[in-house]
């Protein structure tokens, strides 16, 4: 028993000890980056205090610039072994803040998916199929119905075929078949209207909220398109809507660590596994906001981009309220209704949930 105690107090002197260290490690480089990015500064008074040294007390006469450079050059000869230390101090600091520098992140190209028609529906035609293929009591399609005319959904959007199916195809062979589309169709899109060798990309991020299968898109991607084998891979889930926005954070960061190198962000939604079926209000809104799609976007860090880039990427900025806010946390779930069917529920929280993000993230923003 005391052998057991002993083992577990080391365990927590091991762990409190790496805690430590890490800690150390952030301060230390924190104020390594603080430093650094003082370094002009630190120069140019350098320069002004070395130049005050030589120019004559206000009384004296100013000598003309010759002899100031004469009396530099003096100066220097004499001190030659302190004027060669100052500009290897000099040189080692411009290397550094160069280095420390962040990369640029340019964005090459962007692709959306657009299905062909038959994938095509219009807002009657949605009812009308929902209605026949659901199990939903008159007030629910009455409540699609408004909820689809003050969405702004037109008449062109576009279903998976597994949902205009009848009856309704919710298998996991059609959710692959409708994210396979997807995802092929943007990143064929986006490599060529970027010109780019698909094994010219070190990084690779996907992001679908709900559907998250195995294999995972990324090795999807990998093997298809035949990736080296170092690529960086993340899939990302159940992030909903703001998953877009957290890749490209995501992305950026790997792009300051990885040179010279392209990121591939890849953002879809399944529709077919995710059709919701019953009439619990909250539960039904989904079904009246989302489709078929997905985007891909090209991003770079090698500088022969900055030509052709479409834009630069300056600022990302992620504020959570989950953990301040219960509210928040519960504003959007993936949860059962009383009779088992599966859904997405929107609270009347989700609004003020976002709204109350926004002055965080504009005074980070500054």
């Amino acid at each position: 028993m005391a052998s057991l105690n002993q083992h577990r107090s080391m365990a927590t002197d091991r762990e409190l000890f790496r805690t430590v260290r890490q800690a150390a490690l952030n301060h230390a480089r924190q104020l390594y980056h603080r430093l650094v990015r003082r370094l002009p500064h630190l120069l140019a008074v350098t320069l002004v205090v070395g130049a005050v040294q030589l120019v004559p007390p206000s009384s004296a006469p100013l000598p003309p610039l010759g002899a100031l450079l004469r009396e530099a050059a003096a100066r220097a000869r004499a001190d030659a072994g302190l004027v060669a230390a100052a500009a290897a101090g000099l040189a080692a600091a411009a290397c550094a803040y160069a280095a420390s520098r962040p990369r640029p992140v340019y964005l090459v190209e962007l692709a959306a998916y657009r299905p062909g028609p038959a994938h095509r529906a219009t807002r009657a035609e949605s009812v009308r199929h929902f209605a026949r293929a659901g199990r939903f009591t008159d007030e629910s399609v009455a409540f699609q119905t408004r909820m689809l005319e003050r969405a702004g959904v037109g008449d062109a959007t576009h279903f998976p075929a597994s949902i205009l199916a009848f009856p309704v195809d919710m298998s996991l062979r059609a959710a692959r078949e409708e994210s396979e589309a997807v995802v092929f169709g943007v990143v064929d899109g986006v490599l060529a209207a970027a010109a780019v060798r698909a094994a010219d990309i070190g990084v690779v991020i996907v992001n679908s909220s709900l559907f998250s299968p195995t294999p995972s898109f990324t090795s999807l991607l990998v093997s298809r398109y035949g990736l080296r084998h170092d690529v960086v891979t993340h899939n990302l889930s159940g992030m909903g809507c703001s998953a877009s926005i957290i890749a490209i954070d995501l992305a950026k960061h790997l792009l300051q660590v990885h040179p010279e190198t392209y990121a591939l962000v890849v953002s879809t939604e399944n529709i077919t596994l995710n059709a919701y079926l019953g009439n619990h209000r909250p539960m039904l809104v989904t079904n009246t906001l989302f489709r078929m799609g997905g985007a891909a976007v090209l991003l770079s860090n090698r500088r022969a981009d900055r030509a052709r880039a479409r834009y630069r990427l300056v600022h990302t900025v992620r504020t959570h309220r989950g953990g301040a806010s219960d509210e928040s946390y519960a504003c959007v779930t993936q949860e059962e209704d009383a009779e088992g069917n599966v859904g997405v529920s929107l609270s009347r929280g989700l609004m003020s949930a976002a709204s109350a993000s926004a002055p965080g993230t504009w005074s980070r923003r500054g």
